[in-house]
């Protein structure tokens, strides 16, 4: 039996994460949750297709971490000469970016085009993961779009800005329409959702654009809005949002938990779980990675 393949777009990057306590982990981050978390909820069940840029610097790692899945193929990785993008992010207590989370990134990569994702033809369903922010050029996400198979975007960095010390920042993206037009769902955070909407945090208008998104006949047909500890909201065409509850846990590191929520999601619907089941289980898994340290404990997902 052949298995469904899925390709995952954006950036493999170096993390350095400083909990509130002071304790500092460093290893992979960004794109490598995503993957991780992939190969072992759908160890059996799908084949996954990273598509980044691999610097010089981060090869030797990447390799490390990927070659034992027999289910991930590094057949679409782009070789970049340049360094590697790191990112260091300092928690006080919570997530918001420029609030209670300092965010810098070093080194970013540049976004990858249309000649770069030709992999992704060849695939059932794609989820592109914005770590850094644009990961793809416009022509790439024209040709994207113009694919007949289901779009996952995880919004993520497409709404920081950047300051010419790598420090992020929220900002709106110009084209922010056309990246929300290119996908069949979109999976964000209530301050991911609010800048989005032109707010400062979440309200009653920035749920009445995410109803206007998935009520319109344009743009993503389905939004997943993330709220940490709370758990997660699914907005759907002419339907109340179902919210879905979070399992209590204890938090070692919340890094990557959003990025594991997505590729759980994907990795359902691909197994044929119906929407808001897909949620369910997401959350369940984000929520099991919260209590894991770094892109490698991710194998105790696949017992969680």
């Amino acid at each position: 039996m052949v298995r469904p393949r899925v390709a995952v777009v954006g950036v493999v990057v170096q993390d350095r994460v400083e909990m509130p306590d002071g304790t500092v982990a460093t290893g992979l981050g960004g794109l490598a949750y995503s993957v991780g978390a992939l190969a072992n909820l759908g160890r059996h069940d799908v084949d996954v297709v990273p598509i980044c840029r691999v610097a010089d610097d981060t090869r030797e790692s990447v390799e490390l971490e990927w070659t034992p899945y027999d289910n991930v193929a590094a057949d679409a990785l782009v070789a970049w000469r340049g360094p590697g993008s790191c990112v260091e992010l300092v928690y006080r207590d919570g997530g918001l970016v420029g609030g209670d989370r300092d965010e810098c990134l070093r080194w970013p990569t540049p976004p990858l085009d249309a000649p770069e994702i030709e992999a992704i033809a060849d695939c059932d369903a794609v989820l592109v993961n914005c770590i850094t922010g644009a990961v793809l050029t416009p022509a790439a996400l024209r040709a994207l779009a113009a694919l007949p198979i289901p779009v996952h975007l995880d919004v993520h960095s497409l709404v920081l800005g950047i300051d010419a010390e790598g420090r992020r920042f929220p900002a709106r993206p110009a084209d922010w329409r056309s990246w929300l037009e290119a996908a069949d769902t979109i999976q964000c955070n209530e301050q991911e959702a609010a800048i989005l909407a032109g707010e400062h945090e979440w309200n009653r208008a920035v749920a009445g654009f995410v109803r206007g998104l998935v009520d319109s006949r344009i743009g993503p047909r389905e939004v997943l809005i993330t709220r940490g500890a709370r758990g997660a909201s699914l907005y759907r065409p002419e339907t109340a949002p179902a919210h879905i509850a979070a399992p209590e846990v204890q938090v070692v590191d919340p890094t990557g938990a959003g990025d594991t929520l997505g590729a759980a999601f994907v990795c359902e619907r691909l197994m044929g779980s119906s929407t808001e089941m897909a949620v369910r289980r997401a959350v369940v898994a984000a929520s099991a990675a919260c209590g894991l340290r770094g892109t490698r404990a991710l194998r105790g997902l696949a017992s969680a």
